[in-house]
């Protein structure tokens, strides 16, 4: 029994590896096998304007967990989203927080997708299409929804997502309770 064990637990990290390099993404999102590691900090100053001549888009990555989970399950994990444009990664955040990115003005065509996650939050995917002009700020926010039902004996999670544009307004006040998120990218060998 602890061979297999062990055989699965060595096996999970392969087949997570598999499922993202063969996973059918929208032509707005980057490599499917690309994965970003996010980190979070308080950020210590509202978002800078856009450099001369480019747009900001600001993207928030917010995790709204309802419901409870059996307590012999511990705890839940949260997950990274990744942020593409127009066929290329950005970055990521990890949950309940923002980074930003200066683009060229134009149309474009964003992603959201929750990557690499080992639950049923894996096939949260959200495109906007907008055009950004030079000098303004776009906020967007992907909202991932983690519903748990309990019953006696078992705990089932249900996943919806969102991925829509925010008001200017409520972006900057949202922006000041979240944590900022840098991500580096690794790309398949």
């Amino acid at each position: 029994m602890r061979k297999l064990f062990l055989l699965v637990l060595l096996a999970a990290p392969l087949a997570t590896a598999a499922h993202a390099s063969t996973r059918v993404l929208p032509d707005s999102c980057g490599d499917p096998g690309v994965t970003f590691e996010a980190k979070t900090d308080k950020a210590t100053a509202a978002p800078a304007s856009p450099a001369e001549g480019k747009a900001q888009v600001v993207f928030i990555m917010t995790l709204v967990k309802k419901g409870m989970d059996a307590p012999w399950l511990g705890a839940i994990r949260d997950f990274t989203t990744r942020l593409g444009m127009d066929g290329n990664w950005l970055g990521a955040a990890g949950n309940n927080s923002y980074f930003t990115v200066d683009i060229a003005p134009g149309e474009h065509h964003l992603c959201a997708d929750v990557q690499n996650s080992r639950s049923g939050a894996k096939d949260l995917i959200g495109m906007q299409k907008f055009v950004a002009e030079a000098g303004k700020t776009y906020y967007f926010e992907f909202v991932a929804t983690k519903i748990t039902t309990s019953s006696q004996n078992s705990s089932d999670h249900y996943y919806s997502s969102t991925f829509t544009p925010v008001d200017e307004d409520e972006g900057k006040f949202r922006v000041k309770s979240l944590k900022l998120s840098t991500s580096s990218a690794h790309k398949p060998d």
